[in-house]
This record gives structure tokens, C-alpha cells and sequence, in this order.
């Protein structure tokens, strides 16, 4: 309790005065020669150094057995590498996730800390994992081992997943780069398929962010991870046209008078943005409205369109969306089940893949 209380006093002092590194290894590893003398056994890594998405050098002590996670993003690869058991603090949307639940049942009884300071000094975590910076260098004055892991695209991503690997180690670690391959190779082999598919060619694309409300002009920059998947998959980002193309809100009038061609629906309120853009008589008119090239994007444990493990997935799928004639070789449900049993070790049943790449929950 005094130690506790000694790390309390010390954090508020910190607030009141401010306004990849070596794997972890997971056992010992055997040295020496093979001429029969006696070989020494090199103690296992007491400590891993890495440097976090924010810059900072920090080192962790090893192994870490209790993280406590205050980011849905990094929860979900967390649960998705089989690390749910590490968990001993989560988010409540990342609780509430009935795919969560599938993945990782034991995710119920994970106490609720995300971002509170006070719970988290008290959880006494091996690590803590944040999308705040600032949040992370304010824990680490006070003797918390915290990480900043954020991401935006599939190059910082990639990035963060080899920094969680450093830390973890392992066939966490192993996970992760598995990853980061998988990610790769869907890449060059779309990249390859469409070649020769000249620009003014390629339709023009609308994601519609349906994350903070069901409102169908909120979008994503055109640097991020949404840009990256539609020109990955032979597509021209909307967002690139207009007039601000890091815009994370769009009028409407502008997005009705770039027309575009296909449109994509995510976030949690995707469901009621895709019912609005189904009746919207304003929207009516648009081209993919007119030819019914609305999308739900996929959605498990994150959104495929967003920043989870499971936007490899998005590649071929949007792909073959987009160009079935070019990808008629792709079974989406067949490879759904196979990512979710290499990562996670579940066998999703064929209804409930059916459902997730609608976007739907179990039950819907």
C-alpha cells in the first residue's frame, strides 16, 4: 500500500510540474563448443529495450504476465495472437465485443482499467500499452513500464507489431511477424493481378467512417490506412480529390459531386449509416448507390477497414470486390476461417462467417 501510495504521490508531482530492439527470449539459450566440454547455459533476458511508436527508448523488465491495455486496437491483436491471457486490464468496447467473447471467452472477467491512472498504479501491470504518448512517458515517470503503440497505416503498423513482438516474445512474437508477412504477400500479389489497370480505369472508392455516429459524410484522411487499402486494391481514395485530402469530414455536396463509384461502410454505427445510404433520396443519384455498389466492410473483433490485425483480410476481399474477374480464384470465407484459426486457434462456423463479413454480430 505504501509503495502504491509512493507511486501515486510521485505521478501527481510529474503532472503538477509538466503543464526493433532484442526479442525477449523465453527460455535459456545453450553456448559453447561441440568438442564434449561442458557447455554453459546464458540466464534467460531479465529486460528488453525497444523504442515505442512515439520515439522513446523504453525498457521493460521480462517476462511480462499481466498488461494492462488501454487501446481497443491493441487489445484486439492482443486477443487475436492468443495473448488474452496476459490481460489483467481491458476496455469495455473491447468486453462488449461479442467476437471478442468468441475469440477469448475468459475476456468477460478482465477487470476494466483502460486509461485510468489511478487503477492502473494500482494493477501494478508489467506493461502498459497506450495510444496517448503523453500518457505513456507520464506512467513511465512513476515506474510504469508503458509503451506507446500507435499506428495509422500498414507501414506503421507493421511497426508497432514487430515493437509488441520485441516485448512478448515467443509464438507471440513468431504471431506477429506472421502477420506482417501475411500483410506483405497479399499486397505484392494484388499489386501484380492489377498492373495493368490504368488509372482512369480505377474507380473512384468512398469510405464512410460510421465510427463516432452513423453520419455518412465522416471519413478518413487519405493517409491511413483506408487510403492504403484502396490503392493497394486498384481503387482512387476519394478523400485524394478533395479539397482537403486529410479531411476526416467531408460536405455532402462534395461527395455528391466527386460521384463516387463504390462505397464503403464501417465502424460500429455502420449498420445505421448503411440503412440511411440505402433510402437517402439525396444519395440516390450517386453512381454506387444507382448500381448498388454499397459495401458493409467486414467486422470481428475490429473492423476490417480500421486498424486491427484483421485489416490483412481487407485486401482480398475488397479486392475481389472490386475485380471479381481478377480474383475469382479467392475463397473469402475459406481464408476467414484459416486467419482465425492460425491467430486465434478458433474454428469460426459458417454461419458465423457469414455474418462477419456482412459486418453483423453472432446473432443477427
Amino acid at each position: 500500500m505504501k509503495k502504491l501510495l509512493a507511486l501515486f504521490l510521485a505521478f501527481s508531482m510529474a503532472l503538477s510540474l509538466a503543464a526493433c530492439g532484442q526479442p525477449a527470449g523465453d527460455d535459456p539459450q545453450q553456448t559453447g563448443q561441440s568438442t564434449g566440454q561442458p557447455q554453459e547455459t546464458t540466464p534467460a533476458q531479465d529486460s528488453v529495450t525497444v523504442t515505442d511508436m512515439s520515439g522513446a527508448e523504453v525498457t521493460i523488465p521480462l517476462p511480462v504476465e499481466h498488461v494492462v491495455n488501454g487501446w481497443p486496437s491493441s487489445n484486439s491483436v492482443m486477443l487475436l495472437i492468443g495473448a488474452g491471457p496476459l490481460l489483467t486490464g481491458t476496455m469495455q468496447a473491447t468486453i462488449d465485443n461479442e467476437w471478442s467473447q468468441v475469440v477469448y471467452p475468459d475476456i468477460v472477467d478482465v477487470p476494466v482499467i483502460d486509461t485510468n491512472v489511478e487503477a492502473i498504479l494500482a494493477a501494478d501491470p508489467d506493461l502498459y500499452i497506450s495510444s496517448d504518448s503523453e500518457l505513456a512517458a507520464q506512467l513511465r515517470e512513476v515506474g510504469v513500464p508503458a509503451v506507446n503503440l500507435m499506428f495509422s497505416d500498414y507501414d506503421t503498423m507493421k511497426e508497432s507489431f514487430t515493437t509488441l513482438g520485441q516485448i512478448l516474445g515467443g509464438e507471440y512474437q513468431e504471431k506477429l511477424q506472421k502477420w506482417c508477412d501475411y500483410q506483405e504477400e497479399w499486397e505484392a500479389t494484388i499489386t501484380e493481378r492489377l498492373a495493368d489497370v490504368p488509372d482512369e480505369e480505377k474507380p473512384v472508392l468512398y469510405y464512410c467512417s460510421a465510427q463516432m455516429s452513423a453520419a455518412l459524410t465522416a471519413t478518413f484522411a487519405t493517409d491511413s490506412i483506408c487510403g492504403d487499402w484502396t490503392s493497394i486494391c486498384g481503387a482512387t481514395y476519394l478523400g485524394s480529390l478533395a479539397s482537403d485530402p486529410n479531411a476526416s469530414e467531408l460536405t455532402e455536396e462534395e461527395i455528391l459531386a466527386l460521384d463516387p463509384d463504390v462505397i464503403i461502410v464501417g465502424g460500429i454505427h455502420q449498420a445505421d449509416a448503411y440503412a440511411d445510404l440505402s433510402t437517402n433520396e439525396v444519395w440516390s443519384d450517386v453512381t454506387a448507390v444507382r448500381e448498388g455498389k454499397y459495401y458493409l466492410a467486414p467486422m470481428g473483433i475490429f473492423s476490417w477497414c480500421r486498424f486491427g490485425m484483421e485489416s490483412a483480410l481487407m485486401l482480398p476481399w475488397l479486392a475481389q470486390t472490386l475485380y471479381p474477374d481478377k480474383f475469382t480464384d479467392i475463397d473469402i470465407e475459406q481464408l476467414t476461417y484459416e486467419f482465425y484459426n492460425d491467430f486465434a486457434g478458433v474454428e469460426l462456423t459458417d454461419a458465423q462467417i457469414a455474418n462477419l463479413l456482412v459486418g453483423l454480430g453472432l446473432d443477427d
